[in-house]
Order: structure tokens, then sequence, then C-alpha cells
């Protein structure tokens, strides 16, 4: 643990406190010591050797038979080396007294360091254990706080007055950002505010003439005063800043560093039934998102989002202009779908150069222009009884799978210029205002799974009238497809 970091910033950020080792001088086992009977061993050795050599000597002077005075010289000379023998020995003796006096200090030094080892790694042991009470003690104390901010701001939510909501938004903002593991719980909180029922009168928005009903749409004479209207339309504001704000993952322009206060790409968002004003999602990431039977006042952006997983506008009604130009509505797998069946798009409605999964617009209602530009499906598009009012876009489309317009109405111009059909369209029961423009399309007639060279797939190819899929191969190429190609071209053009 450093200096600079205390144990209550260890366990904030999820990491065990290491634990220092203590080592002791030398090796932790005990020098190896001389036997003790080999003392006696040596002394009784010694004089042995020393009376043998004396007993030797005298017998060889015995033998030699020498001169009474060279034979006592000679017998002094023996005990002269007899002598000899006896000091070595007692040196012998004296060094390894030496080296038993030198290893008895060594294992007393030793005893003192494991002592020593042993106090010092207990009051370790202890240091680390009052400091694991005091991180558990912190910990505690913050979830506490934790709960009790959290259960204090929901109660405030519910408070009469607005600045009470509004603080309470912000508190909860606050304890998501200094609390990752909250984040979700803060998140569900204010899409469930957000949910709650919320009356908009149509004159203050211009709707008196909309032709779409909704729940929170109502009359002047049955709303509550114009003062707490405008306050909790505030409150209203800022729960929707808190969602934009921590969903987004760059600046909302697309530009710059990356958003410091995104609270990550894990997060789902659930705003069934909510009325969102202005609102805006561009640039964000959700794992999952619902905007079910949303009723959108203003203008409502989401583009360049990603969305994973199921993404849901459901019986959704946007009162403004619905932009969703360049959002990801497909995963890594390519099997999330986005839903926006059922529908009603009061302005002009953009989808161009999005991603999908699976799409699905069936039976939604389209009153301005609809823009499909580059759209860019992975499995099928639903169309299906859906009514175009005005002008509708798929130029540059390109489906992978078959397109399903059955039951549609095109009640102004259609133009699907340089499409990609992978395998054709059905156009069952299709109303049309004017024959749409389909110049420049191919569609598939050759390729690995169930298609023929005549042409012939497990559908019935079915196209607008005036329009037919030339002679195979009229055309063979697509950028980056692997399959044979057919050129849409005018039932009157010659092949």
């Amino acid at each position: 643990m450093s200096q600079s970091q205390s144990p209550a910033s260890d366990a904030a950020s999820g990491e065990q406190p290491m634990r220092p080792e203590l080592t002791m001088r030398g090796s932790t086992a005990l020098p190896k010591q001389l036997p003790k009977w080999l003392l006696p061993a040596v002394a009784v050795g010694a004089s042995v050797v020393a009376l043998l050599v004396l007993v030797l000597l005298l017998w060889i002077v015995k033998d030699a038979k020498l001169s009474s005075e060279n034979l006592l010289t000679a017998r002094l000379e023996a005990v002269k080396i007899t002598s000899g023998v006896v000091v070595s020995a007692g040196g012998a003796l004296a060094l390894y007294l030496a080296v038993r006096r030198q290893q008895a200090t060594e294992v007393d030094l030793h005893l003192r360091d494991r002592a020593q080892a042993h106090v010092e790694q207990v009051a370790l042991d202890n240091r680390l254990h009052q400091e694991r009470l005091a991180v558990a003690a912190e910990n505690d104390a913050l979830q506490r706080r934790v709960t009790d901010l959290y259960a204090k701001s929901v109660e405030q939510l519910g408070s009469r007055h607005a600045p009470v909501r509004l603080g309470a938004m912000y508190a909860l903002e606050r304890l998501g950002q200094e609390n990752p593991d909250s984040r979700q719980t803060v998140v569900n909180v204010v899409s469930a505010y957000l949910r709650m029922p919320f009356r908009v009168p149509r004159s203050k928005f211009g709707l008196e003439s909309v032709d779409a009903t909704h729940s929170n749409l109502a009359e002047d004479d049955a709303l509550e005063s114009d003062s707490e209207f405008r306050q909790e339309l505030e409150v209203r504001n800022a729960a929707q800043r808190i969602l934009q704000t921590r969903f987004r993952v760059k600046d909302w322009r697309g530009e710059g560093d990356p958003n410091p206060l995104h609270w990550g790409t894990d997060l789902r968002i659930d705003l069934s039934g909510a009325t969102l004003i202005d609102f805006t999602f561009a640039h964000c990431d959700a794992q999952d998102a619902t905007f079910r039977e949303c009723l959108f006042i203003g203008d409502a952006r989401f583009w360049s989002s990603a969305f994973r997983g199921r993404t849901a506008f459901d019986g959704s009604i946007f009162t403004g202009e619905a932009d969703f130009s360049r959002a990801n509505f497909r995963d890594s797998k390519h099997v999330s779908a986005s839903s926006f069946s059922g529908s009603t798009f009061l302005g002009v409605a953009r989808f161009n150069g999005t991603h999908h999964g699976f799409f699905e617009c069936i039976g939604s209602i389209f009153w301005k222009e609809a823009s499909f530009g580059q759209l860019d499906v992975q499995s099928h598009a639903y169309f299906g009884r859906s009514v175009f009012h005005e002008h509708v876009s798929l130029d540059l489309a390109k489906n992978r799978h078959r397109t399903w317009f059955d039951g549609t109405r095109f009640l102004g111009t259609a133009s699907m210029k340089q499409a990609v059909f992978f395998t054709g369209v059905a156009w069952d029961d299709v109303e049309l205002a004017a024959t749409p423009d389909l110049s420049n399309s191919v569609t598939a007639v050759e390729r690995s799974y169930g298609i023929s060279k005549t042409g012939s797939t497990k559908y019935d190819d079915q196209w607008p009238a005036g329009w037919r899929a030339g002679p195979w191969p009229k055309y063979r190429t697509a950028p980056g497809e692997n399959a044979v190609w057919a050129l849409l071209i005018r039932s009157s053009e010659e092949s």
C-alpha cells in the first residue's frame, strides 16, 4: 500500500491491500551444530595417538643399540616428538572449542532474529487486521450513506414541490457518478419517473389539428395550472439531460474527445409510454432500449447512436422530425432487431445510413417525407401495411434477405434507385399513386443457398408494375457480394 493511497481507496477500487512479508537475517533454519560426543572423542583420540607415538619411538630407540649418551638423546627426542603431537592435538582441540563457541553465538543470534521476526509479524498482522476492520467499517458506512441517499432521493421524487424533485434528480445523478455499481439503478429510477403520466396540452405545442391519439395528449381544460405544468416540465427536462449525458459516448456533434461523463456501454434503458420533449439521444450507446408507445414532442434526435440487443419504438408518436441517421441497430453477431411497427411519424423521418439486424416497420404511418437512403439490413426488412403519404426514398438501400411491402400504401412518390435486393421483394396488395423508380437496382439470381441459375428462389419474385428482373446474367457484379445479379429494368426495355 503506497503512502498516497489509503485503505479506503483500496476498498473502493476493489483491490485487496498487499500484505508485506517479513524476512529474517540468514536462513530460517538453525545452524547445524557439531555433535556433543565429538569433544571427548577428540581428547581421548589425541591422548591415545600421543601414547602410541611415545611407545613406538621408545621401542625404536631401544632396538637401535645406541650408546648410553646417544640413547638418552634419542629418548629426549622421542619425548619432544610426543610433546609436539600432544601440542598439535591440543591446538586442534582449541580450534574445535572456538568453532563450538562460534556456532553457539550464531545459534543465539538466529534465535533472537526469529523471536524478533515473530514479534514484528504479529504486530504486522494486528495492523493489517485493524486496517481491514477500518476498511470494512468505512465500506459499511459508505453503503449506508448510499442507501440513505438513494432512499431519500426516491422519496423526494414524490414531493409535491418541483424544486425538491429537481434536487432529487441531481442527487441521484451524483450517486451514480460516485458509485458505478448504482448506475443502472439510477437509470432505472430516472426512466421510471419519465414513464409516469404527464399530460401535454395540444395547444402549447401546436398539436390541435394532429390526427393522433395518445394517453398523454390532452385538451387544455383537462390540465393542471400552467405554473405547475412548467415546473414539472423543468424536472423532466433535467431527467432527460441526465440520461442523454450519461449514455452519450462522444460530444453530441461527434467531435472531440470521448465524453468523460459517460457511464458505460452496458446500460439498459426503458422509457415505454414516456412523454419526451425535444429528446436528443445522439451518439449514445445502450445495451437494450425500449421506447414503446412513447410520445415525442418536438424533434427526436438519435443520429449516430448504437443500440445492441432488442430496440423497440413500436406504437410511438413522433410529432416533429425523427432523425435516426447513421444509427446502428446491429450487434457484432448481426442478430439484433429494431422495430418501429405501429408508429406514427407526423414530421420528416430520416433513417439514412442506418444498420439493422432485423428491421420491422409494419403498419406505421408516415405523414411527411421518409428517407431510408443507404439502409443496410442484415436480415429481413418489413414495411407491410405501412402508409407513406409523401415521398419515400430507399435509394442505395441494401437488404440481404427479402424485403416485404405487402399491403403498403404509397400515396406519394417512391424512389428505390441503386438498391440491392438479395432475394427480391414481396409486393402483394400494394397501393401505388405512381410507379416507383428502381433505376440501376439489382437482385441476386444465383447464390449459395437455394437460388438457381434461372433466377427462381424459394420466394416468388415480385416487382412493381412496369419493372422486372433482366435476363440472367444481365448484370453480374456487386461490390463485395458473392452472387450473380440481374439488373431491374422497365418492362418496355429490350434485354
